[in-house]
């Protein structure tokens, strides 16, 4: 079996406790040196452990591993760590501090805390929940956090603490902290008692230093006011700063659901007018249905005031923002929760259910399935939603906070007993089946439980009051039995899955109660490493409960054991499926249907991973694929393929037959790919009836992609009816990218009003065939894709990969028009290298930064409909002057402040480009689709790991040179001549530098060329002469300090390139053999070249698997960075 690689060991590493981690460091070196690291990543401490804080050894192991420790979560007042760590500064890296209040501890010393900050410009997530009650301490760490932490992302100050601050002071923090924040949370009480002209005019007057915010997307404000004019501070401290926050996804007031308080956000119609882009064009008002409110105690009365407001009235619309229903109706609350569902549509954030057990799993599940402003969803008796529901659909309520109901449905064989203790039968519904299938449905729901990264309560039980509980008799007297104790819930245990809720970082509180979980040790400890904010674990221990009550009747009686114990088998312990999973995808398919073969178990355990994917390139597959023992098999495991990529043309004929065997069962396809050579003589229109035949089995299907179009029109016409009828789930859609086939409109026009809801990505190539009509096509065609299309972010009809700057939808102003009402944006394009363009680097950069600044601003006097934005959507430089050092500038700030687009930007020679500003271009730009140069930039790798992900996640064509990667397997430079040696520096390290690269370039899904290399022009070679005196050309522009391109190296990351088609290499030390080509073959469907593989003579061409000709007498001056195997590796794509 293949030697792990290094993120597999590390995976595994990350599964150890601290005392396992302990004992392996002490093995040796090598152990010790994959251990440490891990072991000193995160420290916790309270004052229980300050004991340990004190002795010497910990003093010691600080010391020496403090390069290590990236995460510090401790107690406020009752540790010691932080005045320890304030004594090994500034060789700190810290990325995360979480400090929250101790149990009966006082705050302590804050000055640790401060040297802390000043020293960690890394800091990416700061949680404070209190601090010292001095005014002057607080506005301290606001400054200190402004000034010192440019790089953070997440910061979450004083939820449990009265904290008071001058609001001139709360102003020039919001305007000048870090640019890369994405959420922010502030809890905060203005202490300016009076407020007169001189404070206002001081409060209006510019921050210096103020900041942008494009990152920010979740901003909560809880404000107590002990100032007059409270309407006018808030307006004057909040509306610059939200005004620089275009990217804002929900804005939460922290307002009471039942408590009828003042909202700075609602009721501050400057403030309101600022965000309106965010909570939509509505007036927002409560509802609070108590016992005190007789006239609407009634489901239809409670479901008529609910959507009261549904229906629009003209003008400001008025919606809720939260709801309290403190009644339940009898017999159920079906047309209650049907209005909830409309009013959650609507700006809906806070939601209290008196009584959730009468509302029904389908209507809870579309509730969070439309509530994408929901931020609390509370009840004292939670609602009960299915799994089968709960995975149906995904959750929109993505910045939720508190979240309190019941998961059901799940089938538990493990569970022996029912709620009232007797023994559960065998064959019993949702109690048969295996373990495994189980624990498949549950890491479904921790999947979707694991998008709430906002979560600060989540309760997945009840805690029902002792009279609801049932008295039974046991072996030693009295027990209760509760009759709402869950035994179809989850199981809460890492080998079921519960690794998925790593990500819920904010965690506080978790409520477990009156369920059959397995919380054990090891889910506690997990626990504590992940959740670094957690408090409380409400119902891991089912103990005695009081029976005061029942004493009224028995004095006898004081309490009586519960029913059900705590649910703790170790004899269930399995291997982590993630875990298995992640070594299973690196081995090779020959290693997987050996371990097949030696066991049972092992064949139950590694048959559905063999059968996952199918992907057929090679014409020795295809034939393999139609054998017969092969199509048995694959009969036989029909139900465990999700993937069929193919290359070959025929191969689609057997899964077709597969699908008539079984009659009219479906296919559980997820993905095909199906790609045929445009120029291949071979009849393709029966291979597309069989494809036909095949979707139409496959309900399942999310991502489609067929590059080339049927020969035949009817065809065409055929597959676009079967796709937006048999795929009500498909969500990326590729077609006919290849070659554009003639299709009638009114075909095209059907197809687009009847494909799939819930469609994210459409590329689509056609070309009308009008017959008789004389419409213009492209202007109908786009009216046909636009409408209803309310979320769209990116649309380009892209086609030439030569010249991917050309070709752009927004040269018809028919769409131009359409693009304006949809996104209140007037797209211009920037072109030098016309006549009248500008030539100069001044001249290029003022016309550039005209358009930015004259960027509309909705203010509190205006209507974001009357206004209409100008903005770039592409920038195309073709002729560059010798400096463009403000046209850089200039490019770099269109990015930074348009809230869409540039969707292009080609600059002919961008190596004069920055590397800061590569990378701030690429961080900024979401819109960006086209990033190219003759002469690409350089982008160091410095810059490139030591910053928030790049969130061009559209991007198609991608022109960089990535530098700065350390290379100590390199000891030439570009004249052959000996390079310094790298001390310090291992292969190890460079690799996993290596690895955080592919990491970022593998997140970019759509890119179709990733060009990493160029050809430098043949006036920059050198030329030089060998010792024959025969002329030898020598690069200047070859890359050393490059990426391997190797799968030792991480190559293996960008594994979801399925897109990819152009690969250039050119001019780069590589490492590309035969292993890495096959891996491209088999990972990359649509690759089509691999360009710079072999840096031949001059003149010569290599493809496919044939040997360098010796062409011309010139020989180039660097020998090839790749394997000599890769001159004999047959590959079905082109490489030069």
């Amino acid at each position: 079996m293949p030697e792990l690689p290094w993120e597999i060991i590390s995976y595994i590493v990350s599964l150890l406790d601290r005392h396992t981690l302990t004992q392996a460091a002490l093995i040796n070196n090598e152990w010790n040196a994959a251990s440490n690291p891990r072991l000193w990543s995160n420290l916790r401490s309270s004052a229980l452990e300050d004991n340990l804080i004190l002795q010497g050894p910990f003093k010691q192991g600080l010391d020496r591993n403090k390069r290590h420790i990236r995460n510090v979560s401790c107690v406020w007042g009752a540790s010691l760590l932080l005045s320890l760590l304030s004594g090994v500064l500034p060789d700190l890296d810290l990325s995360i501090l979480s400090c929250k209040p101790g149990l009966y501890a006082s705050v302590g010393d804050v000055n640790p805390l401060f040297l802390i900050l000043e020293s960690s410009p890394r800091l990416r997530t700061l949680r404070l929940s209190t601090l010292p009650s001095p005014i002057e301490n607080a506005e301290r760490l606001l400054l200190t956090i402004a000034r010192c932490l440019p790089l953070l992302s997440t910061l979450d100050l004083f939820a449990d603490a009265l904290v008071f601050v001058p609001p001139i002071v709360v102003r020039k923090f919001l305007e000048t902290c870090s640019q890369e924040l994405e959420i922010l949370s502030l809890n905060i009480t203005f202490c300016q008692l009076s407020f007169n002209d001189e404070e206002a005019r001081m409060l209006k007057e510019p921050v210096p230093g103020s900041k942008a915010h494009p990152n920010l997307k979740s901003f909560t404000l809880a404000i107590q006011h002990n100032v007059r004019q409270s309407e006018l501070v808030e307006a004057l401290v909040l509306e610059g700063f939200l005004s620089s926050c275009p990217g804002l996804e929900t804005v939460f007031d922290c307002a009471s659901v039942s408590l009828p308080r003042r909202s700075w956000m609602v009721d501050n119609l400057i403030i309101f007018n600022t965000v309106r882009g965010v909570l939509g064009d509505y007036h927002f008002t409560r509802l609070v249905v108590n016992s005190s409110s007789p006239h609407l105690h009634g489901d239809a009365l409670l479901a008529a005031e609910v959507s009261r407001y549904n229906v629009p009235q003209g003008g400001r619309q008025v919606a809720y923002r939260n709801i309290h229903i403190g009644v339940s109706c009898y017999p159920s609350m079906e047309l209650t929760s049907q209005a909830l569902t409309s009013a959650s549509k609507r700006g809906l954030q806070g939601l209290y259910i008196a009584d959730g057990r009468k509302f029904a799993s389908n209507d809870i599940q579309s509730f969070l399935h439309h509530g994408r402003s929901l931020r609390s969803l509370t009840s004292p008796l939670p609602p009960t939603v299915m799994a089968a529901d709960v995975i149906q659909s995904q959750w929109a309520c993505t910045w939720i906070t508190v979240l309190s109901i019941q998961i059901g449905g799940i089938p538990r064989p493990d569970v022996e007993f029912d709620a009232l203790g007797k023994r559960i039968e065998a064959g019993t519904p949702l109690h048969s089946g295996t373990l495994e299938e189980s624990r498949i449905i549950q890491r479904k729901v921790y999947a979707q439980l694991g998008v709430l990264v906002s979560l600060q309560q989540l309760t997945l039980g009840n805690s029902p009051s002792s009279r609801s509980f049932i008295v039974g008799t046991g072996e030693q007297g009295p027990v209760y039995y509760n009759p709402l104790f869950q035994t179809n819930c989850l199981e809460m245990s890492l080998e079921s899955g519960l690794g998925l809720l790593g990500g819920l970082t904010a965690l506080q509180s978790l409520d477990v109660s009156s369920m059959a979980h397995r919380i054990g040790e090891d889910e506690l400890r997990w626990m504590e490493s992940r959740w670094h904010s957690m408090r409380e674990l409400i119902g891991l221990n089912r103990k005695k409960i009081d029976a005061i009550w029942l004493s009224l009747y028995d004095p006898d009686i004081e309490t009586v054991p519960c029913g059900h114990k705590f649910a703790i088998d170790p004899l269930l312990f399995q291997s982590i499926p993630e875990l298995v999973q992640e070594i299973v995808d690196n081995l090779a398919l020959h290693d997987l249907t050996r371990l097949v073969r030696v066991s049972k178990e092992w064949y139950y355990a590694y048959t559905p991973h063999i059968w996952r994917d199918i992907k057929i390139f090679a014409t020795q597959q295809q034939s393999a694929f139609v054998e017969p023992a092969a199509q048995e098999a694959l009969i036989r495991n029909r139900d465990l393929v999700r993937l069929f990529w193919c290359r070959a043309s025929s191969s689609v004929n057997p899964l077709a037959a597969v699908g008539n065997t079984y009659g009219q069962q479906p296919l559980r396809l997820t993905d095909i790919c199906f790609q045929t050579d445009i120029y291949d003589t071979e009849d393709q229109e029966p291979l597309f009836e069989c494809l036909i035949a095949v979707l139409e089995q496959c309900p399942f299907l999310v991502v489609l992609d067929i590059p080339t179009p049927p020969p035949a029109g009817v065809v065409v016409e055929n597959l676009l009816k079967c796709i937006a009828q048999s795929l009500p789930h498909l969500r990326r859609l590729t077609l006919f990218t290849e070659d554009e086939p003639f299709v009638l409109p009114y075909a095209v026009k059907e197809f687009l009003e009847t494909v799939s809801t819930e469609l994210e990505y459409l590329s689509m190539g056609i070309e009308f065939c009008h017959g008789n009509s004389t419409v213009n096509d492209f202007s109908i065609g786009s009216v046909w894709v636009l409408e209803g299309c309310t979320n769209l972010e990116v649309i380009d009809n892209q086609k030439h990969q030569s010249a991917p700057w050309e070709s752009w939808v927004w040269n018809y102003p028919p769409l131009i028009d359409i693009l304006e009402s949809l996104l209140g944006v007037r797209w211009r394009q920037f072109h030098v290298g016309q006549a009248a363009s500008p030539r100069s680097d001044e001249g290029i950069s003022k016309a550039i930064t005209s358009i930015v600044s004259s960027t509309g601003v909705v203010t509190s006097t205006t209507s974001s409909s009357s206004l209409v934005q100008e903005a770039w959507c592409g920038i195309n430089i073709d002729k560059c002057p010798s400096s463009m050092t403000l046209t850089n500038g200039a490019i770099l700030s269109a990015v930074t402040t348009q809230s869409h687009g540039p969707y292009v930007i080609h600059v002919d020679n961008s190596d004069t480009m920055k590397s800061a500003d590569v990378q701030m271009i690429l961080r900024q730009g979401r819109s960006l689709r086209c990033l190219s140069s003759r002469l690409p930039p350089t982008i160091l790798v410095t810059d490139m790991i030591s910053s928030p992900p790049w969130s061009c996640r559209w991007i198609t064509y991608l022109g960089i040179q990535i530098s700065g990667i350390p290379r100590p397997d390199i000891y030439t430079d570009y004249k052959n001549s000996l390079a310094p040696t790298l001390l310090g520096v291992s292969m190890k390290q460079s690799r996993a530098i290596q690895r955080q690269v592919y990491a970022q370039l593998g997140q970019l899904t759509f890119l179709r060329t990733l060009s990493l290399g160029a050809d430098s022009p043949a006036a920059e070679l050198y030329v030089s002469t060998d010792k024959n005196r025969t002329p030898v050309f020598f690069d200047r522009r070859l890359q050393l300090n490059c990426l391997e391109m190797t799968l030792e190296s991480g190559l293996g990351l960008l594994a979801g390139l399925r897109d990819l088609e152009w690969l250039t290499v050119a001019n780069m030390d590589h490492r590309i053999g035969v292993a890495e080509l096959q891996w491209m073959e088999k990972s990359w469907p649509s690759i089509k070249e691999v360009k710079g593989l072999v840096r031949c003579r001059n003149g010569d061409k290599f493809r496919g698997g044939r040997t360098v000709p010796s062409g011309s007498i010139v020989a180039p001056g660097r020998a090839c960075g790749s394997k000599v195997e890769v001159l004999d590796c047959p590959v079905n794509f082109a490489i030069s």
